[in-house]
């Protein structure tokens, strides 16, 4: 059990979470191969300068279908040289089943998000 609430300062705790999906966060949480989606952030959340947030709650609300095929690692994160030795196939209906949220076009993923509170920033 963690000795401070989460997510504190000068730690690495809590859930992060990106603006957009162009954020140079992205690919230090996962890369390319992350499966988008949006998140109702509660409790004690943090502001990453322009680059996203990390919360002490999140709720998954939707998921974004990916354009490409993607892989689960059995490490997180995956270092890049092993993502490859460590992947297994990932089916996106499955997730979005297992997490009783939609799977939406990305293009609309926003609008979806924003059907469950407001953006927080930028």
């Amino acid at each position: 059990m963690p000795d401070h609430r989460a997510p504190a300062r000068r730690c690495a705790c809590g859930i992060y979470a990106v603006h957009r999906a162009d954020s140079a966060w992205l690919e230090r949480l996962g890369g390319a191969g992350t499966m988008m989606g949006a998140v109702r952030l509660s409790g004690l959340v943090r502001r990453h300068k322009d680059e996203g947030v990390r919360a002490e709650v999140a709720e998954i609300v939707a998921l974004a279908r990916p354009s490409t095929p993607l892989c689960a690692h059995t490490h997180f994160p995956a270092p890049q040289a092993c993502r490859s030795l460590l992947a297994e196939p990932v089916d996106p209906e499955e997730v979005a089943a297992r997490y009783a949220v939609p799977l939406v076009d990305p293009r609309h993923l926003t609008m979806v998000a924003l059907e469950h509170g407001s953006l927080l920033w930028p």
